[in-house]
């Protein structure tokens, strides 16, 4: 496997590193993820931070990390992994986060914690008293399985749910981040 190792980097060469990136979430396993974890012991990926003293490699791979935070969405399987207010499990290109402020004592809340006990449909009662109504339609509209799978990342740009580097490529030029055009720009400066 090749790591995309870049100082500068500019959108493409961004899409390259979040291959790389999107390994440390679809092959937790993987000889470079388990290589690297050593850069966030006690969380994950996506909650990495950059260390003080970190390596060539660990900057231009966690450079990246912005692209997946992007554009990864969970998958709702048993739902008792997804932090109702923190992670992203909407399926809604314009905010894939509950936009409805937390409310406190239920920092904690879970998707699982959002459907009627004992069975797999979303309490709508509860869905009302939580939730403004933006929200409500797009969790109503995503379809709850049967339970027996874990709850998993997917990117959200992909109809597979992996990512690729054209799906990544295409988030990045569809976002508005200055920091990006600033860095690109920057790059260029430079390069005159």
């Amino acid at each position: 496997m090749v790591v995309w190792v870049f100082e500068t980097c500019m959108p493409f060469d961004l899409t390259r590193l979040g291959k790389q990136s999107w390994n440390f979430i679809s092959n937790p396993n993987g000889l470079v993820s388990r290589f690297l974890a050593k850069y966030f012991p006690h969380g994950d990926f996506l909650s990495a931070e950059l260390d003080s003293n970190p390596s060539f490699i660990w900057k231009s791979i966690w450079s990246a990390r912005f692209v997946i935070q992007k554009g990864c969405i969970w998958r709702i399987g048993c739902g008792s992994r997804i932090n109702v207010w923190k992670d992203p499990w909407l399926k809604d290109d314009s905010n894939l986060k509950i936009a409805t402020s937390v409310i406190p004592g239920l920092e904690s809340l879970t998707v699982s914690d959002l459907w009627i006990p004992h069975c797999r449909e979303w309490d709508v009662e509860l869905l009302h008293e939580l939730f403004e109504p933006r929200n409500i339609a797009v969790i109503l509209s995503i379809p709850l399985g049967n339970g027996s799978q874990q709850d998993r990342l997917i990117w959200h740009f992909d109809k597979e749910g992996s990512y690729t580097v054209k799906s990544g490529y295409r988030c990045i030029l569809a976002d508005d981040n200055a920091e990006i055009q600033g860095n690109y720009n920057e790059m260029w400066r430079k390069l005159w």
